[in-house]
């Protein structure tokens, strides 16, 4: 089964250029589409781990706003 994703612009740049490199490194040709299989099939999990603390931050920052809130009102 395949599935697309629409990537913007500027992050297709980005893998286009670390594919350009690569190639260059290893003296053949590297596919942007490769880096993408190889961050999905190899690092989803840290991507994962780093949402994970990402949200878990953005709600501890809300709630510390939120209890500032309170004690200004009172």
């Amino acid at each position: 089964m395949r599935s697309t994703y629409n990537i913007k612009a500027e992050k297709k740049l980005k893998l286009e250029r670390a594919a350009i490199d690569l190639s260059v490194k290893l003296g053949k040709q590297i596919k942007w589409t490769e880096i993408m299989e190889t961050l999905i099939d190899e690092f989803y999990k840290d991507a994962c781990d780093v949402l994970l603390i990402r949200y878990e931050q953005e709600a501890q920052l809300e709630a510390e706003m939120n209890s500032l809130e309170r004690d200004t009102t009172r």
